[in-house]
């Protein structure tokens, strides 16, 4: 598939975060839908019309992020030892990981890997521009706040000056940080009044800022991939999955179980995968209300509830196939914590 149009793809740090519900790898960066991205765009020869870049500032916040993780999860595991050491049974091995050599080696491997846009070299400069955007309040800062968006801000003078060196018809920003989501008319008419007088009569400076994570959707819509899927997902299967939920009946924490009271499909945020020319993964989302009586602690929140529901939303995959012109699934194969009569 060949196109005149070429789109670069900006994601920032909360576009990739580690799961609350599944086991994480932590010898590496939570960017399993960054490579699913790509595998899509290989399997439907988009590789030169859509490039994702990585801010020098986001896979720096990403490490620093798994450093907290690795190091709350070492200090849980000299708990466990701790707790456990009596159990000639159970045998914890402890050899001091050093978290600071796994993150350097990581960010070394990384930037290898990934394409990066650095952030800007001459220190001082930057230094003096972020400190005249918090004064003045230039977006991505937030108003009334004086320490929201010093690194948003680096992250747009890093993509101003990467639009300076690269053309594309269109840079995307994915994020959901209020700094860009709030100020979307006034970064786009400071990213192209920057790139006009960069470039006289240039064309290549529309930004685009999406509100969201769903890099894959953007491209799918984009490029008009799946749509006999999508057809099918949408005049069919949702309808199965809404009487699949209907005969669900609780949700499974560690802790307990709890009764189920409704449920509502995002079919918005529905995001399409392809594995190879017929293997496409599915993921649907869901947000499901339920009755909690009792004080618990779920993703690092501890909600309080009597008689009224609280709510967590819930992903599903599925894995699709076509055989003779009909879409095949396994109804089953996807149904984390839930029970259904």
């Amino acid at each position: 598939m060949q196109s005149d149009v070429k789109i670069a793809i900006i994601p920032d740090t909360n576009v990739f975060v580690y799961s609350k519900k599944k086991i994480n790898d932590l010898s590496r960066l939570p960017l399993e839908e960054y490579y699913k991205i790509l595998k899509t765009l290989e399997l439907n020869d988009l590789t030169y019309e859509v490039n994702i870049f990585f801010p020098e500032i986001v896979l720096l916040e990403l490490l620093h992020h798994l450093e907290l993780k690795l190091n709350n999860k070492c200090r849980d595991l000299e708990k466990f030892e701790s707790e456990f050491k009596n159990f000639e049974e159970i045998i914890i091995i402890n050899n001091d990981l050093n978290i600071k050599n796994v993150c350097e080696n990581l960010k070394k491997y990384y930037f290898d890997e990934l394409n990066i846009i650095p952030i800007p070299d001459d220190d001082i400069l930057l230094f003096n521009k972020v400190l005249e955007m918090s004064i003045n309040k230039k977006p991505p800062f937030i108003g009334g706040s004086s320490d929201k968006g010093f690194k948003d801000a680096i992250l747009f003078l890093s993509l101003l000056k990467f639009a300076e060196d690269n053309k594309y018809d269109k840079y995307v920003l994915f994020s959901e940080d209020k700094g860009f989501s709030n100020n979307i008319k006034e970064l786009q008419d400071e990213f192209k009044n920057h790139l006009t007088n960069f470039r006289k009569h240039d064309i290549y400076n529309e930004l685009v800022i999406i509100k969201n994570k769903n890099i894959n959707s953007y491209i799918n819509m984009e490029f008009k991939l799946f749509t006999d899927l999508k057809e099918y997902i949408s005049n069919n299967f949702f309808k199965i999955l809404e009487k699949k939920y209907e005969k669900a009946s609780a949700i499974n924490f560690s802790i307990n179980s709890y009764e189920i009271d409704s449920f509502e499909i995002l079919e918005d945020d529905t995001g399409i995968h392809q594995y190879d020319n017929n293997e496409f993964e599915v993921e649907f989302f869901l947000d499901i209300w339920f009755y909690c009586s009792e004080e618990y602690s779920y993703r690092s929140r501890s909600i309080f509830d009597d008689e009224e529901t609280t709510t967590v939303n819930q992903c599903e995959s599925y894995i699709f196939q076509k055989e003779n012109d009909e879409w095949i699934y396994d109804l089953n194969s996807q149904s984390y914590d839930i029970d259904f009569d």
